[in-house]
């Protein structure tokens, strides 16, 4: 009994210290017009896919810089992210800095780009820094005020609290390297 007594401490133990191990669903997909390849990953919160695009991909979640990306990433992941019975979400770069009182992409840039759920920052009981700082891409349409490729705010929930789930769509910027370049570098090593 003391054996199975301590079987079940460590057991219990590695349980609540592992970390959530996230992992690519489908990628490298490459945007012809840029070059820069973008992943789907399993379902998790922001700061862990955000973690996940730098330190695995060498990428972070894509910012989103005009309506042709907004569309091209909305009609390339949508069909990927599995199916579930509840809604289908995507985590994008977007962010609230609470210290700028501003939204920033992933690296705190400044952003161009918005394409908020019809009036997502007035409809709705939660506003910029209410701990609802992190951004949805919505990829499906169970409900009529859920518009497809449209974002909306939440907190950084793996499993959204209205349901569903949220993927992150990572985005490493492609980088062309003159030949002069690649030989100087070439040349330190």
């Amino acid at each position: 009994m003391k054996h199975f007594s301590m079987l079940l401490l460590v057991l219990l133990v590695t349980l609540t210290t592992s970390s959530f191990a996230l992992s690519v669903i489908e990628g490298p997909i490459t945007r012809p017009e840029t070059g820069n390849t973008y992943y789907l990953l399993d379902h998790s919160t922001w700061p862990d896919a955000e973690e996940f695009a730098e330190d695995s991909l060498g990428g972070s979640l894509v910012l989103i810089d005009d309506s042709l990306e907004d569309e091209w990433v909305y009609d390339t992941f949508a069909p990927l992210i599995p199916q579930t019975p509840t809604l289908r979400h995507s985590w994008i770069g977007l962010h609230y800095d609470d210290t700028a009182t501003t939204w920033v992409g992933p690296h705190g840039q400044d952003i161009s780009y918005v394409n908020w759920l019809d009036n997502e920052m007035i409809t709705f009981p939660w506003f910029p820094g209410s701990g609802f700082d992190y951004v949805l891409m919505l990829m499906s349409e169970p409900f009529p005020w859920y518009t497809p490729s449209y974002w909306m705010n939440t907190e950084l929930y793996a499993t959204i609290p209205m349901g569903g789930t949220a993927h992150g769509i990572v985005e490493v910027e492609y980088v062309a390297i003159s030949r002069s370049t690649w030989a100087g570098i070439k040349s330190q090593f």
